[in-house]
């Protein structure tokens, strides 16, 4: 029966294999920009720019 299990498992994990490089073919993203998305996180906030006003005195 443990045999069984570890057949099924073999299985899957080339299923799997064969499923994400099939999405590598499919997508047409190249694979560096979207670890770069996933490694840039949130996007942050431009820094804005600071303009004095003059004191009409």
């Amino acid at each position: 029966m443990s045999r069984f299990f570890r057949a099924c498992g073999r299985v899957l994990l080339n299923l799997l294999r064969a499923g994400f490089l099939l999405m590598l073919l499919v997508i047409p993203v190249p694979v560096g920009e979207l670890f770069h998305k996933l490694l840039e996180g949130r996007r942050r906030a431009q820094a804005t720019k600071v303009v004095k006003k003059e004191n009409p005195d």
